[in-house]
């Protein structure tokens, strides 16, 4: 997770659509901003706009698919601030037509636009970011038809396919660093990436069905998610650390199917006596990690304290620590019994339970059986013990779900099998 604030933000594609919509969120929030882009007025002027409001924003021209330029505006960069948010953002559209029948040099440029770009971006400030020790965000914008294919230019979706292969590869790489990744993968939205395609193109202007085509994605694009919204949930992600940015939740039943249909596909191995492929292996041997690592470690980490913690509650009952017993609850906590269904306090809690420990000698929490889930947990036990005045054996079973937040138990229901609960009432009472 990034705190956005008093930190220096690099964005390509600045000077207009997400990239100026993420630069004004990110100013909101205590960032400067660098807005580069080819269109160097375009970038000053959106620079200077956010100026105008306060912010500390810096507008520059960049080509990202030339090294030369990115070297330049590396240097700019540094002189205004240590870059340690990176918004590899700047994308064009792919122009249209069947596959075998496109322009190799419209090809080319869709790519060094929409993919090659983000090697250079990182490899300006990646290693600085990495580098630094401090809590930094690489943020690459994909698009959702990468993962959802409809039948548009073939350029614009496998860079953007190639751009959300970079994003899963990085996720793996910087697991173990000071930098945290997102990938942005956005629907519709007003922006002009038609517009920028057409001026920018490397070759004559689109004619006839293609241009028609051009044409129709501007009107359709015009009517998508204003840039603000989604700018403002990146903004959002970088600071909650969220590596998936879904700005379109109408997208996700066409993912839900594009993935049904290939997770179907898969069958019986090639080849049945084939041992099956060494994957833990492969990622020992790169020295990597599997995307989602510091996710599962720190889900990890929370189960071993909420263990640890009902282990020590447990125990401390056993050992009539009521003192312990009590700060293990919030000063908020709530205790509920299915015997009287009731609720009460941690106070009223160690009332009960010095009187249980007053009347059953030798307690013992046997036969435990402790499921952690996030945010507590439920065990499963029997109470066992003598009876102080008689010796009696005691044997209560129990299931309890406790909720924890930070090490506390903010909310105990506590189930007693009430045939044994009311034969112990029978006996301690007599």
């Amino acid at each position: 997770m990034t705190d956005v604030a008093g930190k220096t933000a690099f964005i390509t594609g600045g000077a207009s659509g997400l990239g100026l919509a993420t630069a004004r969120a990110l100013a909101a929030r205590g960032a400067s901003v660098i807005l580069a882009d080819i269109d160097a007025a375009g970038a000053e002027n959106a620079a200077a706009g956010l100026r105008s409001e306060g912010a500390n924003a810096l507008g520059l021209q960049l080509d990202v698919t030339s090294e030369d330029s990115w070297a330049g505006a590396g240097a700019r960069a540094r002189e205004f601030g240590p870059v340690r948010i990176l918004f590899s953002n700047a994308g064009v559209g792919g122009g249209s037509g069947p596959f075998e029948q496109y322009d190799t040099e419209v090809w080319r440029w869709n790519y060094a636009v929409n993919a090659h770009a983000h090697l250079y971006a990182c490899r300006t400030f990646l290693g600085e970011m990495k580098a630094s020790g401090e809590p930094s965000h690489l943020v690459i914008t994909s698009s959702m038809v990468a993962i959802v294919p409809p039948p548009i230019s073939v350029a614009y979706i496998s860079s953007k396919y190639a751009t959300l292969g970079i994003a899963m590869a990085l996720r793996n790489e910087l697991a173990e660093s000071c930098v945290d990744i997102s990938v942005l993968m956005p629907g519709m939205s007003a922006t002009r990436i038609v517009e920028t395609t057409r001026e920018l193109r490397p070759v004559e202007v689109e004619v006839g069905k293609a241009a028609a085509t051009s044409q129709a994605m501007q009107g359709v694009l015009a009517g998508g998610m204003s840039p603000d919204k989604i700018g403002a949930r990146v903004v959002q992600a970088i600071e909650a650390g969220d590596y998936w940015i879904f700005t379109h939740p109408e997208w996700k039943a066409m993912a839900e199917l594009v993935t049904a249909d290939m997770l179907a596909s898969f069958g019986t191995s090639a080849d049945p006596a084939y041992r099956g492929d060494d994957i833990d292996g492969l990622i020992a041997a790169n020295g990597g990690r599997m995307f989602g690592a510091k996710a599962q470690e720190r889900d990890m980490a929370e189960e071993n304290d909420i263990r640890e913690m009902a282990q020590r509650f447990f125990d401390a009952i056993e050992a009539g620590d009521i003192e312990t017993m009590v700060n293990s609850f919030t000063p908020d906590a709530e205790i509920w019994h299915n015997t009287d269904e009731l609720i009460v306090t941690p106070a009223q809690t160690a009332q009960t339970l010095t009187g249980m420990v007053a009347r059953i000698k030798d307690r013992e929490y046997a036969e435990r059986q402790l499921t952690a889930f996030p945010g507590g947990f439920v065990q499963q036990h029997v109470l066992k013990g003598k009876r102080v005045h008689d010796d009696g054996e005691v044997r209560l079973p129990c299931a309890i779900v406790c909720k924890v937040e930070n090490g506390k138990i903010t909310r105990l229901d506590e189930y007693f099998d009430s045939a044994h609960v009311a034969a112990f009432r029978k006996f301690a009472n007599a």
